[in-house]
């Protein structure tokens, strides 16, 4: 019954009841007498109206408001329109609501250091894997951490060929010390090489992304995952966060065929940038127009007693960097550019 007049508010009805009754008996108390009193006095001082204290008043507004109460308890409770559920959004998190359920594999990482109070120097490197786990019921196929690198060390994980729900697997890992070439298998190792490269302001403690990607069951789209090791140096503890769920890799498409632009002329897909030209000698840098993808260039180099060359790629910086070595080259052989023409003579680079 308690239960039922916490949601009803006709519970305020019996607190004002009760509380008018209790009022009432003790009104004849000393100090409301009084009270009463001074005021008649008062006023019938000021008129010939004499005023008389009704019997049991409040006691009469306290039944009222109590049987006001027991009505409105015993009325059947009027329903709410109920509201519709919030958008995903707002209760799922992001990956999930990105992600159709069912669809794609989902592969998580899982490394946990327990908190370690021994800090004395040359303590060993505890030989903690990290656990790959697909939740999904879809099959994960060529399962991989991607390489990590920094100035101080190099690691590659081994590719995990099949990942099933309920069969976890555990990352094989071959770091190597670019200083002395010393391999290591134990990822704190790769941990304390990111911690010694942190700034003394993230206070022993550094974060280590890692990235998974794998392909669904029918192996024609490349997913990843987004992960975050957070290490705490001090502590030696370490702890593992999905930053990013299941989401498709944007795969680079692939280039033209070299042996198709070779030795052919501009065309509405073939823009001449810039070239040095001598007999049958050239240096040709063309941006080659894909509708719907990105453009790619293209450096051809051609010189008598030499290889013909060619070089395409997705970076004009690339391409830049191959036109400059190629033009060096020519700059180099006896004569250099004497006999040659082109919009390339000066060194400027084409893109």
């Amino acid at each position: 019954m308690w239960e039922r007049l916490k949601r009803r508010h006709p519970r305020l009805f019996f607190i004002v009841g009760g509380f008018l009754l209790i009022v009432d008996q003790i009104g004849r108390i000393q100090t409301v007498k009084d009270l009463y009193t001074e005021g008649k006095n008062w006023f019938a001082s000021r008129s010939d109206i004499q005023l008389t204290w009704p019997p049991h008043t409040l006691l009469a507004v306290g039944v009222f408001f109590l049987l006001l109460g027991l009505i409105s308890f015993l009325l059947p409770e009027r329903k709410k329109a109920s509201s519709p559920p919030p958008p995903l959004e707002a209760h799922t998190p992001k990956y999930l609501a990105e992600q159709p359920v069912g669809e794609a594999p989902h592969v998580d990482l899982i490394f946990e250091l327990p908190k370690n109070h021994g800090t004395s120097p040359g303590q060993l490197v505890r030989d903690e894997k990290i656990k790959v786990v697909n939740t999904s019921d879809i099959i994960a196929y060529d399962v991989s951490i991607q390489p990590k690198e920094s100035h101080l060390y190099e690691a590659e994980f081994e590719t995990i060929a099949r990942l099933e729900k309920g069969h976890p697997a555990f990352a094989v890992m071959k770091l190597r010390a670019k200083s002395s070439g010393v391999y290591y298998s134990q990822f704190e190792e790769l941990l304390s090489f990111e911690l010694e490269t942190s700034s003394d302001e993230e206070n022993f403690k550094v974060r280590v992304p890692m990235v998974v990607q794998f392909y669904d069951d029918k192996k024609k789209v490349l997913y990843q995952t987004t992960h975050e090791v957070i290490y705490d140096g001090f502590w030696r503890e370490a702890h593992t966060y999905l930053v990013q769920g299941t989401a498709p890799v944007q795969v680079t498409p692939p280039l033209p065929d070299v042996a198709a632009l070779v030795n052919t002329g501009p065309s509405a897909n073939k823009l001449l940038i810039k070239l040095i030209m001598r007999g049958t000698e050239k240096l040709m840098a063309w941006e080659i127009i894909r509708e719907g993808l990105p453009n790619c260039y293209f450096v051809e180099f051609a010189m008598r007693d030499q290889v013909p060359k060619a070089y395409i790629t997705s970076s004009n910086k690339e391409a830049n960097e191959q036109w400059h070595e190629w033009y060096k080259v020519w700059k180099q052989q006896p004569g250099g550019f004497g006999g040659s023409f082109g919009t390339g003579l000066d060194g400027t680079l084409p893109w």
